[in-house]
């Protein structure tokens, strides 16, 4: 939303004016209010989300199940299969809005594999604690909810 918004909500350090201003500039294409398709840099499409770590992972990998094939995720954003077209990833997204997206705790496996005491936990334990950390339900509703437009570079 600040990237978004015209005026700044609190004072800046020049050197914070200077971020924000870049942030503006390389961001130029943001939208508060929805989520975007976007052809990225790498060649494929990108959703973004702005939904972050937990959500987008779990996005990514429901859209990997639909798809059939290699997505990815970050904090901003979920990178689609090479050869996608935006049209494309609007069916996908689509088609994700229609289904409960079921926790699977093999998505988060790497995470608990750092939690403290991981190799003494059994292994439903694991599944439990991964399930009650990063299912998300509320937030991805909310990316969900959201419109998603597609622009061109």
């Amino acid at each position: 939303r600040v990237v978004c918004a015209t005026a700044v909500p609190a004072s800046l350090s020049n050197r914070g004016k200077d971020a924000l201003a870049d942030a503006k500039r390389e961001l130029w294409w943001f939208d508060a209010t929805h989520t975007t398709i976007r052809d990225g840099a790498s060649g494929r499409v990108q959703w973004w989300t702005h939904g972050g770590t937990i959500v987008n992972i779990r996005l990514a990998w429901r859209l990997q199940e639909i798809l059939g094939a290699e997505t990815r995720s970050d904090e901003m954003s979920v990178t689609m299969t090479d050869g996608m077209s935006c049209a494309d990833a609007h069916q996908a997204i689509a088609a994700l809005s229609d289904d409960p997206i079921q926790f699977d705790a093999l998505a988060f496996r790497p995470l608990a594999e750092k939690l403290k005491f991981f190799e003494a936990m059994p292994e439903g334990r694991v599944a439990e604690l991964s399930q009650a950390r990063y299912e998300a339900k509320v937030s991805i509703s909310h990316v969900l909810r959201d419109a998603v437009r597609s622009i061109s570079p």
